[in-house]
């Protein structure tokens, strides 16, 4: 979502999977926002997994913050458990760290992406 007299655009989204194996399912819910400077941005987003099939009950919240600059691609995020099971090898959470470059990017044909 965007206005076209602002430069922040906000960005929901949902992922949905569903184990054939158990039964199980679960959902991401994401929340992004960007703050547009010229072609580059910046950006902070959350996100939220839980389990769909006991009542959304939550899994892991994940802090993320990141940055694009010319083709460059900077990212990073934190994901902390927040259900009962312990981990004692991941009792302080995960760190991510994405890099990234866009490699001989043109503009699509596709009308639905200028």
């Amino acid at each position: 979502f965007y206005d076209r007299f602002s430069d922040i655009e906000v960005e929901p989204s949902v992922l949905y999977q569903s184990f054939a194996g158990d039964g199980r399912s679960t959902a991401d819910l994401n929340l992004k926002v960007r703050k547009l400077h010229r072609s580059d941005y910046y950006w902070a987003g959350i996100s939220l997994r839980s389990l769909v099939d006991q009542d959304f009950k939550p899994l892991s919240v994940s802090p993320m913050i990141g940055i694009k600059k010319s083709n460059f691609y900077v990212a990073y995020g934190y994901q902390v458990n927040i259900n009962e099971v312990f981990d004692a090898s991941n009792a302080a959470g995960s760190h991510m760290i994405t890099l990234g470059i866009d490699f001989g990017c043109r503009q699509s044909k596709c009308g639905c992406t200028y």
